[in-house]
């Protein structure tokens, strides 16, 4: 690891974001050759959406929902696009691709600054963060965000996210009420792209923590009164939208907290190990369908997980609490603690922004475990090293499984679930194990 410090000492930040920027574009270089999925929401979120290329609709743009979701400000950047370069799948992909290069690259400005409060070293936090964006960027999940046109909503509100967390950082820096309001205005513009966004005075709550703020004190949820309102007014409109809507299946409540172990345990699994990736995984079961006991295991690795992080914060290790936070309140709407519309456990796209935590709690994991160790730090780094090169290869090889809805359907070897989605009807989950 010294001499990879060694070297990263050598490149400034601003040349290394280059490279990473060209290899992002290596790496996504198939996108720009893919076409739309036909049978993926392509057709419903660009091709056949009223407001694209209808300027005369803006107000019914941000008034109207249209397909079960509100996400006017990402119709209008779609809207944008289409206005300028038609329907052509080339423009929506490397509007998607610009998105994730400058997620990239904000990403690394975030590191620096969750890493200088958790007490790194400038050098080490710089490198540190490099290490962060370098695996943002360039690993496997993060491909169906980028290739898949209609997930634009995703980097778009990571993008809105990352900007409201450093507008929130300068606040508590310097208290100027102009940074307070830019965080607001962030976070308006992301939860009217992604409902996801809702989570975001959660976050604001945990980067208070890092800043070592008292969270009991009245003044700071004061404060985070404004915010607390709008995710309440984004989330009412959401669950109106999902009222009925045919793609929220009939499971139990057992079930869904079952399905939250599920679901959180297999995106840290395959954040790590990144294999058998698709574009859908169904449920292990269909509603009222007796559960099999390989499942029961998921409740108890994520107990483990929940006793480790508790047990990170009574010893202080400040970064892999933070980190493991982060994951999870950014994956609180995907995990089903909520009953929303999907019809999928987990999916690829919804780990974009929470991967950011993973890499924290390995960094810390590096520095408790591995950094003492001498004798461990060459197999360490081989394997580190190997495990990179594994993700940059994957990515480009699943750039080219979204060139289109056949390619997609033929590569994952899902024509069953690929024609039930075509056709319009609820999954049988009973089609792909987990």
């Amino acid at each position: 690891m010294k001499s990879y410090f060694a070297i990263l000492k050598r490149v400034t930040p601003a040349r290394y974001l280059l490279l990473l920027v060209l290899c992002i574009l290596a790496v996504y270089v198939k996108t720009f050759f893919n076409d739309f999925q036909d049978a993926w929401d392509d057709q419903n979120v660009i091709l056949a959406c009223p407001y694209l290329g209808n300027w005369s609709s803006l107000v019914s743009m941000f008034t109207q929902p249209y397909a079960e979701q509100y996400s006017p400000v990402n119709t209008l950047f779609l809207n944008i696009i289409y206005s300028l370069f038609g329907a052509k799948p080339l423009a929506f992909h490397a509007f998607s691709l610009l998105l994730h290069c400058i997620n990239s690259i904000i990403v690394f400005k975030v590191a620096q600054m969750i890493l200088n409060k958790t007490g790194y070293r400038e050098k080490q936090a710089t490198v540190y963060s490099l290490i962060v964006a370098s695996l943002f960027a360039l690993h496997p999940m993060q491909v169906e965000s980028v290739a898949w046109a209609s997930a634009s909503k995703i980097p778009l509100y990571s993008l809105f996210t990352l900007c409201g967390l450093s507008g929130w950082q300068k606040y508590l820096n310097n208290g100027k009420l102009v940074n307070y309001i830019l965080t607001i205005a962030c976070m308006i513009l992301a939860c009217g792209t992604k409902e996801q966004a809702v989570v975001f005075p959660f976050l604001l709550l945990l980067w208070d923590w890092l800043n070592n703020r008292k969270l009991p004190d009245i003044d700071l949820w004061l404060e985070k009164l404004p915010f607390f309102i709008i995710a309440l007014g984004f989330g009412f409109i959401t669950m109106q939208l999902q009222t009925g809507a045919a793609w929220v299946l009939p499971y139990s409540l057992w079930n869904r907290l079952l399905f939250v172990s599920i679901s959180f345990v297999e995106y840290i699994f395959k954040a790590i190990i990144p294999v058998n990736l698709s574009y859908f995984y169904p449920f292990p079961m269909e509603p009222g369908k007796h559960v099999p006991p390989l499942l029961w295991m998921y409740p108890l690795v994520f107990a483990i997980i929940l006793w480790w992080g508790i047990e990170s914060l009574r010893k202080g290790r400040k970064l892999a609490f933070f980190g493991l936070l982060f994951f999870t309140i950014n994956l609180l709407l995907s995990i089903h603690i909520i009953p929303l519309s999907r019809q999928f456990i987990i999916a690829d796209r919804y780990i974009y922004l929470s991967i950011i935590g993973l890499v924290l709690v390995g960094i810390d994991f590096w520095q408790l475990y591995i950094e003492p160790r001498k004798a461990w730090r060459k197999a360490y780094m081989v394997t580190i090293c190997m495990l990179v090169c594994y993700y940059t290869i994957y990515s480009f090889i699943r750039v080219g499984v979204w060139k289109d809805s056949d390619t997609l359907k033929k590569i994952t070897n899902k024509e069953a679930i690929y024609n039930t989605i075509k056709e319009g009807t609820v999954v049988q989950t009973s089609q792909q194990s987990m």
